[in-house]
Parts: C-alpha cells; structure tokens; sequence
C-alpha cells in the first residue's frame, strides 16, 4: 500500500509483527487491539469499547510498558 517507491506492508489475515502501545494499559496474550492514538499503533481495548471497524487483530505476545512490536493476529 502506498504512493509511488513509498510503499508500506498491509496484512488482511495471518500472523503478523504490529508497533503497539500500552497507553491503554498493559498487552496480555488474547487481548483485542484496536487502533491507538499513536499513528501506525495499536493498543489493548476493553472488549466493551469495540465499535465496528476499531478491530486491528489479537495479541499472541504481551507487552507490559511502553511501545514496541509484537506478533499479532489479523483476521475478520
């Protein structure tokens, strides 16, 4: 996906590495990620706040501070 030579990854389905951010709290293992306000970054989402669309995949690694990349799942 991109313009021209910039071009970036997308994944659809599959296993995939992920920037994320713990800005909504610490990542565990099976949470909801959604998108965060950090650009190219997702974050945990309580599965209350999922509006339709929000849903970016689910964490296969925790992440307790900070930002970093971790593997996730992508799927519809």
């Amino acid at each position: 996906m991109g313009q021209e030579n910039k071009r970036q990854p997308l994944a659809l389905a599959g296993i995939v590495k992920c920037r994320v951010s713990a800005e909504n709290g610490p990542i565990k293992r099976g949470d909801a990620l959604v998108t965060s306000s950090l650009p190219g970054h997702a974050m945990r989402a309580d599965p209350g706040q999922i509006k339709p669309g929000m849903n970016v995949g689910r964490a296969l690694e925790p992440l307790p501070e900070n930002t970093g990349q971790i593997y996730i799942l992508v799927n519809r």
